[in-house]
């Protein structure tokens, strides 16, 4: 009997979900789309790509958002991002070098 309850709660407790994904759909200015988090969930979600910004969203009845920044994504920069759902759901993205940069050449130097 004590192992039915035990089963029941911790099917009960929120379980940090390893589907949470984070995606990058704008730069200028960075705006990132969250999927997998608990429909409902409140996430704060932090980014850095040169100064970093947080802002405080809600996954959507898909558990799903976008979190727009106040800040652009330099073209040769860096950038993280980190989601952190109230419920334990987290998920991370780690960019380096987002567009290749090629140092521009000129016509007369060769």
């Amino acid at each position: 009997m004590v192992a039915v309850v035990l089963a029941v709660v911790m099917l009960a407790l929120p379980q940090p979900s390893e589907r949470a994904k984070l995606a990058i759909t704008d730069r200028q200015p960075l705006a990132v789309r969250g999927s997998g988090f608990v429909p409902g969930e409140r996430v704060h979600v932090t980014a850095a790509a040169g100064r970093n910004d947080d802002v405080r969203v809600v996954a959507n009845w898909d558990g799903a958002f976008v979190a727009r920044f106040s800040f652009a994504v330099p073209r040769c920069g860096r950038a993280w991002v980190r989601a952190t759902g109230a419920k334990g759901t987290h998920a991370r993205l780690s960019l380096r070098n987002v567009i290749a940069c090629v140092p521009p050449t000129s016509a007369g130097s060769q």
